[in-house]
């Protein structure tokens, strides 16, 4: 087992944490921190902030396993300092800030550096972060305005780059024609115009574009005679602009073809 003690960070308020089990190396080794969750009928408190010392590889006897833990802001232990809660200014979180080099006068600061102003709001005990330098103002609405003019633009510019990539060729459409070169009878009956006795061959064309045209025509493969269907002579024609603008379609009848 790896052991630890949790160090206070400061004395006179929560004592040392000491001899503590852990499977592996805690990622937190050596850093400021605070138990992130209730431990040894204490609750949960962000303020309650501890140095994470190794001690050795059994180095201890102890029946108790580190807590959850969470890495303190600022990383700092500030044991000397007692804190003021304050607020910040565009999302309402709070946080309790310790200043060594002296409180802040005025109700509104921005730490230097950052784009974050905190508006005061009571007095607490055990920062939570260290501020050594800050800049006061006399509202948010001044202290947001400053970092938006000097180190924190609006709109940030950043450089960015697009992989090139080949775009699968398209299939082409089917318009209608993909199955036009095989033999297939046909029959018509002069003598009864039962459809079950009368075949019918439709074909049709779907323009891509408004300025599209299509011509149909019926070729007699002996005499080469070609017979443009642009009517209702051998069937039924409909040219663009039906109920489907961008359709024209033509269904041959063979009794007709037969009776001409």
């Amino acid at each position: 087992m790896y052991n630890y003690d949790l160090i206070s960070c400061n004395n006179s308020l929560y004592p040392d944490i000491l001899c503590l089990a852990f499977d592996n190396p805690h990622p937190s080794s050596g850093l400021v921190v605070f138990i992130d969750q209730i431990f040894q009928g204490n609750i949960r408190d962000p303020r309650k902030t501890y140095t994470l010392t190794f001690l050795g590889i059994d180095n201890c006897v102890t029946s108790d396993y580190l807590p959850k833990l969470e890495n303190a802001d600022g990383g700092v232990c500030s044991p000397a300092y007692e804190g003021s809660l304050y607020q910040n200014c565009e999302t309402g979180d709070f946080k309790v800030l310790g200043f060594p080099s002296g409180d802040p006068t005025s109700l509104f600061i921005r730490i230097d550096g950052t784009c974050e102003c905190w508006k005061f709001s009571a007095l607490d005990n055990n920062s939570q972060l260290l501020v050594n330098a800050y800049t006061e103002y006399s509202s948010c609405v001044e202290c947001i305005e400053s970092y938006i003019e000097e180190i924190c633009p609006i709109a940030e510019r950043t450089l960015s780059f697009a992989a090139m990539v080949t775009l699968p060729k398209p299939t082409p459409p089917n318009r209608g024609f993909k199955e036009c070169c095989y033999v297939s009878k046909v029959f018509g009956d002069l003598a009864d115009i039962d459809p079950y006795k009368n075949d019918f061959t439709g074909v049709y064309y779907k323009r891509p574009t408004s300025n599209s045209t299509v011509i149909f025509k019926l070729v007699n493969t002996d005499t080469l005679n070609e017979y443009t269907l642009n009517s209702n002579t051998y069937g039924t024609y409909q040219p663009f602009g039906g109920t489907q603008a961008d359709l024209s379609f033509f269904i041959l009848e063979w009794r007709n073809v037969l009776s001409v």
